[in-house]
């Protein structure tokens, strides 16, 4: 979070030592990729890859890279700063793998289906693409050292094996999140990540346990396997509930703190800093500003970004300009300038953001200048109507 200092003359800035993005962060990215495929196709050859399962019937590698893509679309999100944490019911590819493929098998149609689901529908940069294909490579062949060294032989109806197969899928688990957490520290993210992976670790016994309760059944009453499907989309909008109330929770947290620190302070610049820096990490932004009207189509403009805060004098853009109108002003709101639409397309390109809201700050009944938070911190979402509330609150407080 960047600290609070008054903004200073145009043109100044100060750096306030956030955790930045190491300059080698994509090489580092490539070479750790590489690291834990030569790893894990070290692991490869001390397996016995042609282990044939010993419950009645086999899951071909088209199968197991069908289940992956299906559990892939049952996802949930987690949200810290620029980063969304996707959580999916891939445990269960890794049991039913376990249990009814061969160890190879479950490895190409693991990693086809994978490539398949973040290449078509994820449509995810080449980097991305290859650090998630050599962290699951390196999960699933971790998750098979550990099963073969401990209970070579596997029997869905073996009570002991249940145990082994749990081990093996948080042992690949753990594997997983300590790749992609060290990924996101090179990048600039948070350094601990004790809540995610409290997360993964209640997430993957919840879901190894449920697929192993779908594997006896397959193994005694196959018939009978439709019936767990309402108890999985229970689990699932379960996850995605908690998901939701965790990230109000959070914002609520943020509110009240920023309601607090500006109840405590008197400078106005200080006030200024202290809502920019709050407004900026309650909405997951990149930035935020304010716009001081200083004079007919001038203004100073005020930002505050993980790099510091710098204060500038310049015109007032026309499409923001036109913006200030008596409804803006006298309904308070914020406006919500949301990812590829037509109609923010002015506005966004004249504050030089993907997405933005922007709301009046007034005093007495004048407007005085607006603020804005732009450049939502997430792939996947933008700004939305709930986070304009919040905005609007903190506008209020301005």
């Amino acid at each position: 979070m960047a600290g609070s200092e008054s903004p200073t003359d145009a043109g100044t800035a100060r750096i306030v030592n956030p955790r930045q993005p190491r300059t080698d962060a994509a090489r580092r990215t490539y070479l750790l990729a590489a690291a834990l495929t030569v790893a894990a196709s070290i692991g490869v050859m001390r397996l016995d890859l042609d282990v044939a399962p010993i419950n009645g019937w086999t899951m071909p590698a088209w199968a197991i890279a069908a289940l992956t893509i299906g559990v892939a679309f049952m996802v949930f999100d987690v949200e810290f700063r620029s980063e969304t944490y996707t959580f999916t019911f891939s445990e269960m590819v890794l049991v039913l793998g376990l249990y009814f493929a061969t160890p190879l098998g479950l490895i190409l149609g693991r990693l086809g289906g994978e490539f398949l689901y973040l290449t078509l529908r994820e449509r995810q940069p080449v980097r991305k693409l290859v650090m998630n294909l050599s962290a699951f490579y390196a999960e699933t062949v971790v998750l098979l050292s550990v099963q073969q060294a401990l209970m070579p032989d596997m029997d869905i109806l073996d009570p002991l094996s249940w145990g082994v197969a749990l081990i093996a899928v948080v042992a690949a688990v753990v594997v997983g999140f300590a790749s992609i957490a060290t990924v996101v520290r090179w990048h600039g993210g948070p350094l601990t990540f004790g809540a995610i992976v409290r997360i993964g670790l209640v997430t993957a016994p919840a879901n190894t346990s449920l697929t192993l309760v779908v594997g006896v059944l397959l193994a005694v009453q196959p018939s009978a396997v439709p019936l767990l499907g309402g108890v999985a989309v229970f689990l699932h909008l379960t996850y995605r509930a908690y998901s939701s109330l965790k990230q109000r929770y959070e914002s609520l947290s943020l509110l009240y703190d920023f309601t607090h620190l500006v109840s405590g302070v008197r400078e106005p610049d200080a006030v200024l800093d202290a809502m920019l820096t709050q407004a900026k990490d309650l909405l997951r932004a990149e930035r935020a500003e304010f716009w001081l009207l200083t004079g007919t189509d001038a203004c100073r403009r005020y930002v505050v970004d993980d790099g510091g805060q710098s204060s500038t004098v310049q015109q007032l853009p026309p499409a923001l300009g036109a913006l200030l109108t008596t409804d803006f002003v006298r309904a308070r709101d914020a406006r919500v300038f949301a990812r590829g639409e037509e109609s923010a397309a002015d506005v966004l390109a004249e504050l030089g953001a993907r997405d933005a809201l922007v709301a009046p700050v007034v005093e007495g009944s004048a407007l005085i200048g607006f603020v804005v938070v732009a450049n939502r911190l997430s792939d996947i979402y933008t700004f939305v109507s709930e986070d304009a509330r919040i905005f609007a609150t903190l506008a209020d407080h301005a």
